[in-house]
């Protein structure tokens, strides 16, 4: 850093340039400090919030919805785990025409112990429901659950 502090004073005491080129030369000068400064800087909460995340068990259930008709379905999609207060959900969702489309419910680890049931759901068109049901088979996985819809 200390390199570039030098570069700055030798332009300004030796530059015999007009005011544009110095204000064009400070300007690139201040960019490149700040972006050796943040590229040097390490900020810990971050690092620290990164690790909490990695760190943590977690389930996954992935659900794959087929839709087999010829018209685009709207709906929402649930996973909820067997007698417990887990539960997710996405509402809005769009299931193509003749597609597959795939979503993944994240669930802490310690609230689903192997053996335990879960739910997935989908509520299309005017209020039906398709369901498919699925337990966790191994610590720390993923399961896979597939719905069709018409």
């Amino acid at each position: 850093m200390s390199s570039l502090v030098f570069i700055f004073k030798k332009h300004i005491l030796h530059s015999s340039c007009g005011f544009k080129s110095d204000r064009v030369f400070f300007t690139f000068f201040l960019v490149t400090l700040l972006f050796t400064f943040f590229y040097l800087t390490e900020i810990p909460s971050i690092n620290h919030v990164k690790a909490q995340q990695q760190s943590k068990p977690i389930f996954r259930v992935s659900v794959e919805v087929t839709n087999t008709g010829i018209t685009d379905q709207y709906g929402t999609i649930y996973v909820n785990i067997n007698d417990s207060p887990a539960v997710d959900g996405l509402s809005g969702q769009i299931f193509p025409a003749r597609g597959t489309i795939s979503f993944e419910f994240v669930f802490d680890s310690k609230e689903i112990p192997v053996g335990k049931e879960f739910v997935a759901e989908v509520v299309y068109a005017t209020d039906i429901h398709k369901r498919v049901y699925g337990k966790n088979t191994s610590p720390n996985s993923s399961e896979t659950v597939a719905i069709e819809i018409p």
